[in-house]
C-alpha cells in the first residue's frame, strides 16, 4: 500500500533545529483524513509540522540538490599539499617524541610508517594518500594493514619486556 505522506525527522534533517516539533509530514491529506488512514501514524501529527506535497517536494529537491553540491565540492578539494604534508609530518614527530608509540613506528618500514601517521593521526583517507603518492590505493591499504600488525607485535614485546623489568 502506498502511502498519501511522507515524514522528515526534523532534528536529523536539520542538525541544530530547536524547534519543538519533531516532525515534517508531508501530505495533503487533512488532519481528520490523516487520522482516519493512519490512526497508529496520527501521534506524530501532534509534534509535526504539516507541508503540502508541493512544497514538500520543494524541500526534497532542495536536499537532493544540496547533496550533489556537497559532492561536488569534496572531489574538487585537492586532499592535502606536498608543504602541508612536511608541516603535518613535523607536528606528528612532536606529538610521539615521548610515547613508547613513536619507538614503534620507528620499527616501521618508511612506507607504513608514514601511511599510517598520515591516515590515523592526520585524517587523511586512503584514496588521498594514493594519489598523493602515485599508488594504488589497494597498495596504500595493505601497507596501513601489514604497519598495523607490525605495531601490534611491537605492543606484545614491549609489553613483555616492561612485566620481565
Amino acid at each position: 500500500m502506498e502511502r498519501d505522506y511522507i515524514v522528515l525527522k526534523l532534528e536529523t534533517e536539520y542538525p541544530g533545529y530547536t524547534g519543538k516539533e519533531k516532525w515534517m509530514i508531508i501530505t495533503d491529506l487533512s488532519e481528520e483524513q490523516f487520522a482516519g488512514l493512519y490512526p497508529g501514524d496520527y501521534w506524530m501529527w501532534k509534534e509535526a509540522v504539516v507541508v503540502s506535497k508541493e512544497i514538500g517536494v520543494e524541500i526534497l529537491r532542495y536536499r537532493v540538490n544540496e547533496n550533489k553540491h556537497r559532492r561536488r565540492m569534496l572531489r574538487q578539494e585537492e586532499p592535502f599539499g606536498e608543504e602541508a604534508l612536511d608541516i603535518e609530518d613535523e607536528k606528528v614527530s612532536e606529538e610521539f617524541s615521548n610515547l613508547w608509540l613513536k619507538d614503534a613506528l620507528d620499527t616501521l618500514p618508511p612506507d607504513q610508517r608514514r601511511r599510517i601517521k598520515r591516515h590515523y593521526v592526520l585524517g587523511f583517507s586512503e584514496k588521498a594518500i594514493a594519489e598523493h603518492e602515485g599508488v594504488n590505493q589497494s597498495t596504500v591499504h595493505r601497507s596501513i594493514k601489514r604497519g598495523i600488525r607490525n605495531l601490534q607485535k611491537y605492543s606484545v614485546t614491549h609489553k613483555e619486556g616492561q612485566q620481565d623489568a
